[in-house]
């Protein structure tokens, strides 16, 4: 009798347990396996601070055919830029920028090529997760500027200075004869499900290294919103400016909104297309076309979560 009254005791355990086992299966599965997080678009651009500080290549062409009165006007104002980040360690970018400015006056005053200041750079970023869709964006940078544009005369020379600089509203310091100084600036953003937002300001000090050196303090602000459209679009709005603090001078391009879309065509090729429209000056429109590609991280496209359930609310 002891035997068989054993095994139903043990079969009565073993049911017993068989529920206790089954609720907590799911828990360790979930523990185990992550939840899968739809793959974000990343945003390239040429202009503003990324807080993943991925490494990546633009060159960048901006062309206004405007003669001041007519948006096709004979005359034309061309950057050619060149710019390069290298993501050194999680967050951390080192970046340099190499610019040439090209104006070709519609008299016939002969066409002007000089190359801008030269740019290098260092970035700091961290994303900060907030939900498994929503990440805090932050930002510094900090950018020195070389005089490697010469000294301009008055005169021919420096109206083509002036014409280029003014289609760079978010950093004509690249086009200002002999110009000596540093970019200091923050950028925070959001990141939602399909959106992404950014703002960044900026101070730049600098000096002009000639003979009759004058200080200068310019300001600088831009807001950027970028979506996306299946996997490969990415529509973008930017908004740029650029005020004179201090110093000799006038140097104040007029606010620019630059509408555009960048393509995700492969792992390495993301190019850009965008028109800056400014408040000052309808006619003078600013075209442009970004040939830009990133390394894409080895990010997961997934995250570990484990979700809370009603009776883990009140545990500590």
């Amino acid at each position: 009798m002891h035997a068989p009254l054993s095994l139903i005791a043990g079969v009565l355990s073993v049911a017993q347990s068989a529920p206790e086992e089954a609720m907590g299966a799911p828990d360790s599965q979930i523990e185990q396996s992550p939840r899968h997080r739809e793959a974000r678009i990343e945003y390239w651009s040429s202009e503003f601070l990324d807080s993943r500080a991925s490494t990546r290549l633009h060159l960048t062409t901006r062309f206004s055919l405007s003669d001041g009165h007519r948006v096709f006007g004979g005359g034309s104002a061309w950057s050619f830029e060149l710019f390069g980040t290298l993501g050194v360690a999680e967050g951390v970018g080192l970046s340099a920028r190499v610019p040439l400015g090209v104006r070709q006056p519609s008299s016939d005053e002969p066409v002007r090529a000089f190359m801008g200041n030269l740019s290098l750079g260092t970035s700091l970023g961290h994303p900060v997760e907030l939900d498994e869709d929503i990440d805090l964006l932050f930002a510094a940078g900090l950018d020195a500027y070389l005089p490697t544009l010469g000294e301009q005369s008055p005169g021919a020379q420096a109206r083509a200075a002036a014409s280029v600089a003014v289609i760079r509203a978010h950093e004509p310091q690249l086009y200002i004869p002999q110009f000596l100084g540093a970019r200091i600036r923050a950028q925070a953003g959001i990141s939602l499900p399909g959106v992404e937002l950014q703002l960044e300001l900026g101070l730049v000090p600098g000096v002009t290294v000639r003979q009759d050196s004058d200080a200068v303090l310019l300001s600088s602000v831009a807001a950027r919103v970028n979506g996306r459209l299946g996997d490969t679009v990415e529509p973008f709005v930017e908004l740029g400016a650029s005020f004179q603090i201090a110093g000799a001078g006038d140097v104040s391009p007029p606010v620019m909104l630059t509408p555009g879309v960048r393509l995700h065509i492969t792992d390495f090729f993301d190019p850009a297309v965008f028109a800056s429209i400014n408040f000052v000056e309808s006619a003078v429109l600013v075209f442009g076309v970004d040939i830009g590609g990133a390394l894409r991280t080895e990010e997961p496209k997934t995250r570990q979560r484990t979700p809370h359930r009603r009776d883990d609310w009140l545990e500590l």
